[in-house]
């Protein structure tokens, strides 16, 4: 059976206004949630997310599997789905309203490089992605749900981006509260190999010039690149170079738009070994020529 896709590209609601290409989605009627203009049925079909989904229940309730795992979502009920997380069997109720905010995955990157405990957060989610809102949260979520809803539409604001992705982040910040409450960070017991991805994690986001070799990250963690990338899959779904070729990228992304040094000066910071291969490198994760988006 196909396994359709959702990421920020594809998802879509009747209204476009609601929509940043590449950052944000927001939708506020699931009914009306397409995938590449193709309607999402209310089926058994998988459907593979690529994108982080935050979905609140006001009214009515939505069934739905989660990797597999059955859920059932009620009035002032979240559901935090991340990256790579596969669902199915989903149904809703005639009565069912619902806001939906979809993320980019490079949007939770950036929080990894600056919020030392999301990982017990992420690894909370992955076991338990229903979260029931207490009514002081459902006013913060349902506050800062229209202020995103209001400035997503204001593109002429000379700070639109930055403004997005600070109301995002504050956002970011406000809901791990709500997480909090059932986690203790202190006492929260992580299996072996979620402590190494961990600390595999922490020398890619803290490493100012990444080593983008998974031998460089495995030596340093005293196991084999083979053993840390099964690691990797099994606790986040991707391997050792997938999160690897992330952090490269979004490094010569953020180099690119905001650094005024040239192109050979950026790629020898970042150690390739030559400009040549630095282009290639850029065409083939980013699109186009390092030159072409530094233009864009």
């Amino acid at each position: 059976m196909e396994i359709k896709e959702l990421d920020i590209d594809g998802a879509m609601s009747s209204d476009p206004i609601n929509y940043i290409e590449g950052d944000i989605a927001i939708i506020d009627d699931l009914k009306e949630l397409s995938i590449n203009n193709e309607p999402i049925p209310s089926t058994s079909d998988p459907m593979r997310l690529k994108v982080i989904v935050l979905l609140f229940c006001a009214e009515g309730k939505l069934q739905i599997d989660v990797n597999g795992a059955p859920h059932i979502i009620h009035k002032n009920d979240a559901l935090f789905c991340i990256p790579n997380v596969i669902v199915n069997n989903y149904m809703i109720s005639p009565d069912f309203k619902g806001k939906v905010l979809c993320l980019s995955s490079r949007f939770i990157q950036q929080q990894l490089q600056s919020s030392a405990d999301i990982w017990n957060k992420v690894f909370y989610i992955t076991q338990n992605p229903k979260l029931h809102l207490e009514e002081n949260e459902v006013n913060v979520f349902n506050q800062y749900y229209e202020l995103l809803r209001s400035k997503v539409q204001q593109r002429d604001h000379v700070y639109h981006q930055e403004l997005m992705q600070a109301l995002l982040q504050a956002f970011y910040y406000d809901m791990s509260n709500a997480l909090s409450r059932l986690i203790s960070s202190e006492n929260k017991l992580l299996r072996q190999g979620e402590l190494l991805f961990q600390r595999f994690i922490d020398l890619l986001s803290q490493s100012s010039q990444k080593k983008r070799f998974v031998s460089h990250y495995s030596n340093l963690l005293n196991v084999t690149p083979k053993y840390l990338s099964m690691v990797c899959k099994d606790v986040s779904g991707k391997t050792a170079s997938e999160w690897i070729n992330e952090y490269v990228t979004e490094d010569i992304r953020h180099r690119l738009k905001h650094s005024a040094k040239s192109i050979k000066e950026i790629s020898i910071e970042l150690d390739f070994p030559n400009i040549s291969f630095f282009g290639k490198y850029v065409r083939a994760h980013l699109g186009m020529s390092p030159t072409e988006f530094r233009k864009s």
